[in-house]
């Protein structure tokens, strides 16, 4: 994977190589460092990002983005749908990575 970029193996496959919590979080961040400031602006108030995201974030933003975007039409709010889709594909994600590793988190291990 060296010298590849995110954009060059695509978003989706970026999420399924995180093999655990950390990395995924690290994949959303690196999703939204991608969006420049004016297109951030483009999401409703109550979805704009401020600071790093952080693993426990990461599945309640996706439903908020989500009961925002409610039944709007994703033409009329591209950015807004574009970010509700990868929250929720991370959100699944680390899901499967619970799944796959049972017991406590990495995170909560590290934890005193």
């Amino acid at each position: 994977m060296a010298g590849m970029g995110m954009a060059d193996i695509g978003w989706q496959t970026e999420l399924d190589m995180a093999s655990n919590e950390d990395e995924i979080a690290a994949v959303c961040n690196a999703f939204v460092a991608t969006w420049s400031a004016a297109e951030l602006s483009e999401l409703p108030s109550l979805c704009r990002i401020s600071g790093a995201i952080k693993v426990e974030a990461i599945a309640p933003y996706a439903m908020k983005l989500i009961a925002v975007l409610g039944v709007r039409d994703r033409a009329t709010v591209p950015k807004l749908h574009k970010m509700a889709t990868f929250f929720t594909k991370a959100a699944l994600r680390l899901v499967d990575v619970m799944e796959a590793n049972p017991g406590p988190s990495r995170r909560a291990q590290r934890r005193p």
